[in-house]
């Protein structure tokens, strides 16, 4: 079968994570993604409930939480502290 040319609208959102819970809530489906792109933006790539292919492209939601990384050292000074982002789920 031969691949068929078409377009595929991208719509910029506020929140990627969001965005795609409502097209799920309003009968779409979610097809690809979230996939990060290399310029800190998220992909999705739905349907809508008649068939027809669109993509969402925004930021995340994220939160914050603190993490400890472990490091084979005599030296206390050589432990890492700090917070790291990770998606809302």
């Amino acid at each position: 079968m031969v691949p068929v040319p078409f377009w595929l609208y991208y719509f910029n959102i506020g929140d990627i994570d969001a965005a795609a819970k409502r097209v799920k809530a309003g009968g779409g489906q979610i097809l690809n993604g979230p996939i990060e792109v290399p310029d800190g933006s998220w992909i999705v790539q739905c349907t809508d409930p008649q068939g027809a292919m669109f993509a969402l492209v925004g930021k995340r939601s994220y939160s914050a939480i603190v993490f400890f990384e472990p490091v084979a050292s005599l030296d206390p000074s050589d432990a890492r502290f700090g917070l790291r982002k990770r998606p809302v789920e």
